[in-house]
């Protein structure tokens, strides 16, 4: 999965102007917040969403990867 999602950002970075992306995860999902945190993306902060398999709220962790950020890690590229 994390090799997808590097290809997937790169294609996006490489065919838009876009300065960032913005994702997240659950708190509790650390795999997830793990394959983010490697891709480069950084905390901006959490906010709670309504999950309706749990019927509940649930604090979810926003976070961003910026272009800068993203190519300092050698974007794409192997």
């Amino acid at each position: 999965l994390p090799e997808a999602a590097r290809a997937l950002l790169a294609w996006h970075f490489d065919n838009t102007d876009a300065q960032s992306v913005e994702s997240g995860a659950h708190w509790n999902n650390p795999r997830s917040l793990a394959v983010l945190r490697g891709l480069g993306f950084t905390v901006t902060g959490s906010s709670r969403k309504f999950v309706r398999p749990q019927r509940r709220e649930v604090e979810h962790i926003e976070m961003r990867l910026t272009r800068a950020a993203f190519e300092a890690t050698g974007g794409g590229r192997s």
